[in-house]
């Protein structure tokens, strides 16, 4: 392995943020501050894929995350999410330290919980090695954190690409 940091500094999200916590999930089942952090994973990735950087921007790309690729519970369904002309689409992925390598950023889903895993820092082992972006919380860095709150069970690891 090699050291990686994908930059999501401008196209982070957090979910409880006041430009997107209300949010509504289809089927009046909750918004994106309660439950929208698998959401969030996947705005980032488009919003960065699309060079988006504004709240309204990120705001309008979670809303059609929640219309493609939701069912009326809120869950993500993996469906293809088209947006500004562009589909992304999921895949499933064994290896998420040689997505990383190829600095491909990875959407971890936890027992709980989602956080986007974009980089790999060779000076911390185990699951601290692995760089995040928490979108339920800012100060999370490392993937051992929420780890700390969800456990370490690893439910899926997909990636998310433009066709």
């Amino acid at each position: 392995m090699k050291d990686v940091n994908i930059n999501f500094d401008s196209y982070y999200i957090n979910q409880g943020d006041s430009s997107f916590k209300d949010i509504p999930f289809k089927g009046n089942s909750g918004n994106v501050g309660q439950s929208g952090c698998g959401v969030c994973c996947a705005a980032m990735i488009i919003c960065r894929e699309l060079e988006l950087t504004s709240n309204a921007d990120k705001a309008a790309v979670i809303k059609k995350v929640i219309a493609d690729s939701t069912n009326n519970k809120g869950e993500l369904t993996y469906s293809p999410i088209t947006y500004d002309g562009k589909t992304f689409t999921w895949t499933t992925v064994s290896d998420m330290a040689a997505q990383i390598n190829n600095e491909v950023p990875v959407i971890c889903q936890l027992s709980g919980h989602y956080v986007l895993v974009n980089g790999f820092d060779t000076s911390e082992t185990g699951f601290s090695a692995y760089l995040i972006k928490d979108p339920g919380a800012r100060a999370n860095t490392n993937l051992a954190q929420p780890m700390e709150e969800y456990g370490e069970t690893i439910k899926s690891k997909r990636i998310l690409t433009a066709q």
